[in-house]
């Protein structure tokens, strides 16, 4: 056989000239795109041949006869090169003598009427007992002429996957493409079909139903949970509409999963909203509404597509965690390789040529001795000796068959060699099934508790373009951990949707099916109550609406176009390229989060037809009147609120302020305020909707003499001069050389350590909650500073070694910050009272 075109598979992604398929890279855009295999004699030994311009891999005729040890698995690396740049990117490539067993998972599939992106898996038990994914042998799209994206024999061009049911073998209106296995359901939601994949068209080697459901326009019935003003004040702008939906809850007796999935959201919104561990959301409820719809899924649980082995028994069932993701081996070679770089080395084990307690052999002979002849000299008898029989337990690694659900939510990849950046915790929409458009048109037809559409009165808040197209939540049902926020549709990047689990565990129950199709995934039980895990997981991906990006790491790289442009938007991130001086040194100066302190703030009114909310008191020069929305003018009453400023809303880019302006006097909602000596203000820069805000200054000189302190901002004046001083982050050592480059990833909580002995200051007693610049976010290790060394949008959960208890991570004073400003600024004196005591005396 000849695999797939590799330069048909891989993409190239640069700022210049975005993403382009390799096999189409045009002369002008200077890439040069190379495929080299990892084994000893390539690109043409062991009866294994690799195309280096194409990537094509040729099992030549013999392999399977061919002595030990035979080449059953290697890494082809694709490098692309251009101006003495180069990306790489790694593929492991699977040999197999022939299929055992073959199979289509789910073994059933809903296919609703008119739903793109439809399609069975093909699974495949091989000679050496390996489960693999062969989906990949049959092209995503149609292939034009001349394509080459799919698996074939060396005699012919036709994919060696073909699908069924062939033209006029069961006439219905569901329709399978014969090349590609897309499913189509032309009009009925009670149709039914077996679809079949053959060899080439031969026989069938496996099948399974689809069956029909109805369009995702239907429309379904919204449930009101809990808020400020249900269904009456969801269009409003300033409310905020959360949508729960249920992926892989069905419709049993008596109703009880739907009960189950009706509890649970309950019991999480109240988490959420009463809960001060994940403050402010609790001092922000309501600006909110929940909302649930009920699509009951056709089986329980969720799928999941990572290869797992098992741990143990429990209750009859195997348990099984994550097969170990490898990691190429660092330079210069160590001493001896872990488990994930032995994985990258040689590959995963299996059962019959890795059986248990296969000896490891030597250099001079056996298994080790076998690597070296195919691999070359990295794995040696010393550098795998610790490693190898954690290695080999992992020889029974397996998939799981996929989950027939309503939204079709995948938890991991298929086995990759490639380091995504979370891999474990990834959950979206399965690559083969549920495409954006459908989930759109269900949102789009959603109705009231009326059955009337939301379409009548506006568009649909969470359809794209809608002001809530970011805050759906598909509640999964798993207590395996996972949580994403995932991007979609076709306007850019605010369209999302959040997948979270019930739980925090690591693990997946499974047991063997009888037939033969491989092992079927054991629902959870929902649990009784609400997991720090899952409320973490919410509690960070609906603040990610609000500005707030990811300030953990774990991968090493730089921050691409797209990238850069959402860490310059977020409000918690910032990219090392905006703090440096001319010599490249690291300085504070341009820190985004040097934002004042604030004892109160609030928001100016609507203009009336009469009057701005900004405007002279009538005549008089340097006394203005300051109309702010209802039931904001109270705070500013309060006799420490005495000096405030005009500023613009949002915090990025840098908003704009006013001069200092003096409160005189307040009447309810309308405060007067006069000029500062020197400030100056032209009422027509500010207007409803913006602030008014009053900032928390140091000792005042002269206050009667309006000679005022400065304000303090959240990073303090002593945060800034270390900095300043090192051109270090926080989490450098005290010791460190000035403008030391950047390592690994630091481990959370993150100390400020960046501190000669006796200088760090004795506020906050925590030090990782001083304000500064700590290195990592954005999922990059360097490059990206985040603003404290604790935070939930860095780690939702923190373990306490002392007590070996989990407990939420509450957000940090800058996101903190960050959340108010954009959801309620008259929440902003609640917070800087909390923040107070973590301030530096």
């Amino acid at each position: 056989m000849i695999s797939p075109r590799l330069d048909e598979l891989l993409y190239v992604t640069d700022s210049d000239d975005g993403e382009f398929q390799a096999s189409r890279a045009e002369p002008a855009n200077g890439y040069t795109i190379k495929f080299t295999a990892g084994f000893t004699g390539a690109p043409n030994a062991h009866g294994i041949k690799v195309d280096p311009d194409s990537g094509e891999v040729t099992v030549l005729q013999g392999w399977e006869t061919a002595p030990e040890p035979r080449l059953r698995t290697f890494i082809v690396t694709a490098t692309a090169t251009r101006d003495g740049g180069t990306a790489t990117s790694y593929l492991r490539i699977y040999v197999h003598a022939s299929t055992s067993f073959l199979w289509l998972s789910p073994s059933s599939l809903t296919v609703r009427q008119n739903a793109k992106n439809m399609r069975f898996s093909v699974l495949a038990r091989f000679d050496d007992a390996v489960v693999g994914d062969i989906s990949n042998w049959s092209p995503l799209n149609a292939p034009t002429s001349g394509e080459l994206d799919f698996v074939r024999h060396i005699s012919t061009n036709d994919p060696v996957l073909q699908w069924g049911p062939r033209e006029g073998d069961s006439p219905s209106v569901i329709h399978v493409d014969p090349v590609t296995g897309d499913i189509t359901n032309e009009g009925d939601p009670d149709a039914q079909v077996k679809v079949e994949v053959f060899y080439n068209l031969g026989n069938p080697l496996a099948s399974a139903m689809v069956r029909g459901a109805p369009s995702w326009d239907t429309g379904v019935n919204l449930k009101f949970i809990k808020g400020n003003g249900g269904f009456a004040s969801m269009f409003r702008d300033d409310m905020h509409n959360v949508l729960f939906l249920p992926e892989g809850f069905v419709d049993d007796a008596g109703g009880a999963d739907r009960k189950l999935f009706d509890e649970y959201v309950s019991k999480i919104i109240t988490t959420l909203t009463t809960n001060p561990h994940t403050r402010p959301f609790d001092l922000l409820a309501h600006k909110f509404n929940f909302f649930s719809a009920w699509v009951p899924s056709p089986e329980k649980g969720c799928t999941f597509l990572s290869e797992v082995y098992p741990r143990e028994m429990v209750s009859g069932h195997r348990r099984g965690r994550n097969l170990e993701l490898p990691r190429p081996p660092a330079t210069p070679l160590p001493d001896s390789l872990g488990l994930p770089e032995l994985i990258f080395t040689v590959g995963p084990p299996n059962l019959r040529h890795d059986p248990p307690g296969s000896p490891a052999g030597t250099d001079a002979s056996g298994r080790v001795h076998n690597w070296q002849t195919l691999y070359g000299p990295v794995p040696t008898e010393a550098r795998t000796a610790d490693s190898y029989d954690t290695w080999l337990s992992r020889n029974d690694r397996t998939l799981v068959n996929e989950r027939n659900t309503a939204f079709h939510i995948a938890i991991g990849y298929r086995p990759r060699i490639d380091r995504a950046s979370m891999p474990s915790i990834d959950i979206s929409a399965h690559p083969l099934r549920l495409h954006d458009d459908d989930l759109d048109k269900f949102l789009l037809h959603l109705r009231d508790d009326k059955g009337t559409p939301l379409s009548d009165e506006e568009m649909s808040p969470w359809a794209e373009g809608g002001k809530d197209e970011a805050m759906i939540v598909l509640l999964c049902r798993t207590n395996r951990n996972a949580g994403a926020n995932v991007i979609r549709g076709t306007t850019g990047t605010t369209a999302r949707y959040l997948c979270i689990t019930l739980d925090d565990l690591s693990t997946v129950d499974y047991d063997e099916r009888t037939d033969g199709n491989g092992c079927d995934l054991v629902p959870d039980p929902v649990p009784k109550d609400v997991g720090l895990g899952a409320w973490g997981t919410i509690a960070h991906e609906l603040a990610h609406p609000f500005t707030l990006d990811d300030e953990y790491g774990g991968r090493v790289g730089v921050l691409s176009a797209k990238d850069l442009k959402d860490v310059k938007a977020s409000n918690n991130v910032q990219e090392r390229a905006a703090l440096e001086n001319a010599s490249q040194q690291l300085v504070p100066k341009d820190v985004k989060w040097r934002w004042p302190r604030l004892h109160q703030a609030g928001v100016l009114a609507d203009p009336s037809d009469d009057e701005s909310a900004v405007r002279p008191v009538p005549g008089s020069t340097d006394r203005f009147l300051l109309t702010m929305a209802k039931g904001h003018g109270k705070a500013f009453a309060d006799p420490e609120v005495d000096i405030v400023k005009l500023r613009k809303p949002h915090l990025t880019p840098k908003p704009k302020y006013s001069d200092r302006l003096r409160v005189v006097d307040v009447q309810g909602d309308q405060l007067t305020v006069v000029l500062v000596a020197g400030s100056q203000l032209d009422p027509t820069d500010f207007g409803g909707g913006d602030l008014v805000v009053a900032p928390v200054r140091g000792p005042d000189p002269d206050l009667q003499n309006d000679q005022l302190g400065d304000d303090l901002e959240l990073m303090h004046k002593v945060v800034f001069d270390r900095i300043n001083d090192t051109h270090n982050p926080l989490n450098a050592e005290a010791d460190a050389a000035h403008n030391r480059a950047c390592g690994a990833e630091p481990k959370t909580p993150t100390p400020a350590s960046n501190f000669a002995p006796g200088t760090r200051p004795a506020r906050p007693k925590l030090s990782y909650r001083l304000v500064g610049l700590y290195e990592g976010g954005h999922v990059l290790n360097c490059g990206v500073y985040h603003p404290t060394g604790q935070c939930m949008m860095n780690e939702t959960t923190t373990f306490d070694a002392a007590s070996k208890k989990r407990s939420i991570t509450p957000f940090c004073s800058v996101c903190r910050y960050a959340l108010v400003d954009e959801i309620d600024p008259h929440a902003h004196g609640v917070i800087d009272d909390e923040f107070y005591w973590d301030y530096p005396q």
